[in-house]
């Protein structure tokens, strides 16, 4: 029988910033969230289809930081955006969404007294990361653009195949409703910011194609915190993070 009070401890620990990394990257990486530890087994078949003439689809990889950390993103929110989730739970969304846009398209300066939670966001937003590197992902964006059309075709197809059929995300779009009742439009929004993420304007944030990403960024946050609450905490801890 499980101890009831862990299992608060547990779920206790979910609640708030702490169980992320934003201000504890020295934590010790989490393993695999359960209910997605049986995903191998699920695409056995599959693997066996496709690769098994050539190699050994039971051999699984050795461990390595690159899987450890792989594994440890399955329970790790947009951390830098909730608080702008926060902000759009406390006040309304019909009140912080006109100043996000604002500070988006014309820069936080253009909202006076801007909330702290928005003004930090965008602080964050501005800065590059010492791990970018523009000339590197100058030349991947130049390769996506170049791709054949079969290329092109395998990579859209697969990404359907994989948003309908994976556990992890057809549970999740599944449950935002949207497959239902704007599947077409969904489909066509998805395309256009693809098609937006790899012209050369995608790493200006006064360009569309950037604000687009930020949007899509915030939509995923708002989905995340929302899919959270109506699944619970004992979903979470089995399942982890919803996107």
């Amino acid at each position: 029988m499980s101890n009831p009070n862990v299992a608060k401890s547990k779920l206790d620990e979910l609640k708030g910033v702490d169980f992320n990394r934003r201000y504890h990257e020295d934590r010790p990486l989490r393993p695999i969230p359960a209910g997605r530890d049986h995903f191998s087994e699920q695409w056995r078949a599959s693997r066996e289809f496709l690769f098994g003439m050539w190699i050994d689809v039971d051999i699984e990889a050795e461990p390595s930081d690159f899987t450890r950390k792989y594994d440890d993103m399955f329970w790790q929110a947009d951390e830098n955006i909730m608080p702008v989730v926060d902000l759009f739970e406390r006040e309304g969304g019909h009140v912080i969404r006109p100043l996000f846009e604002k500070a988006l398209t014309k820069g936080i300066g253009s909202v006076p007294n801007a909330p702290a939670e928005l003004v930090e966001f965008f602080e964050d937003l501005t800065k590059t990361p010492e791990w970018f590197d523009r000339d590197a992902a100058e030349r991947g964006r130049v390769l996506v653009t170049t791709s054949t059309l079969s290329a092109v075709r395998a990579s859209l197809g697969w990404g359907l195949y994989e948003t309908a059929m994976t556990s992890d995300i057809s549970s999740t779009t599944g449950a935002t409703g949207r497959f239902q009742t704007q599947g077409v439009r969904r489909y066509i929004e998805t395309l256009r910011m693809f098609a937006m993420a790899i012209k050369p304007d995608v790493f200006d944030p006064t360009s569309d194609e950037f604000q687009t990403m930020v949007r899509v960024r915030l939509m995923h946050a708002l989905a995340s915190r929302g899919l959270r609450k109506a699944w619970g905490d004992d979903y979470y801890l089995k399942n982890g993070e919803p996107i």
